[in-house]
């Protein structure tokens, strides 16, 4: 696992970031006073299937944090056990 928050920094701003940025514009605010220009409705939620992608990586990371916690309750039950035998 890596603990150094520079590495982590880099490999965010590397892979990421411009993902997340883009998907954090408020679009629907910015798209609805052009309506005007008669924006086609799928264009309107082209956005939309960003926030769900998104959506679906935080789920794996929540995921992934559940199972470590999980795993660290399993190896301190396992500490627990060899230090009372």
């Amino acid at each position: 696992m890596i603990d150094d928050s520079v590495v982590i920094a880099k490999s965010y701003l590397k892979g990421w970031f411009a993902f997340d940025i883009f998907v954090s514009i408020p679009w629907d605010s910015i798209l609805q006073p052009l309506h005007f220009l008669a924006i086609p409705p799928k264009t309107a939620q082209f956005p939309r299937m960003f926030r769900i992608i998104r959506l679906s990586r935080i789920t794996k990371v929540l995921r992934v944090l559940k199972v470590r916690e999980i795993l660290r309750v399993w190896n301190i039950t396992l500490q627990l056990r060899v230090c009372g035998n």
